[in-house]
């Protein structure tokens, strides 16, 4: 059965221990900065998990709709979310 003992047991909800890469694996390469996409699916997802606080939020279904939202988007409203990943950078 799913009760034994001899098994260890899952907490729901948990988490599992992210590898801090300085620490943990220090030979590991760092990890590339931000794009401006990256910067707009997280802002954008932050903005639609606040506009709808009691809908269930699908992180796949989000980000298909952000990233069209992105394709949508004129160049020059892309250069602000560009110019907020190379500043996060310096």
């Amino acid at each position: 059965g799913t009760d034994r003992w001899d098994l260890p047991r899952r907490i729901p909800g948990g988490r599992r221990r992210r590898i801090k890469r300085d620490v943990d694996l220090p030979s590991a390469p760092p990890e590339p900065p931000n794009s401006g996409y990256v910067m707009y699916v997280s802002q954008m997802t932050t903005k639609l998990r606040n506009d709808n606080p009691n809908r269930h939020h699908n992180q796949i279904n989000a980000v298909r709709k952000i990233s069209q939202m992105w394709n949508a988007m004129p160049q020059k409203e892309r250069v602000h979310y560009k110019q907020l990943a190379k500043d996060a950078t310096r």
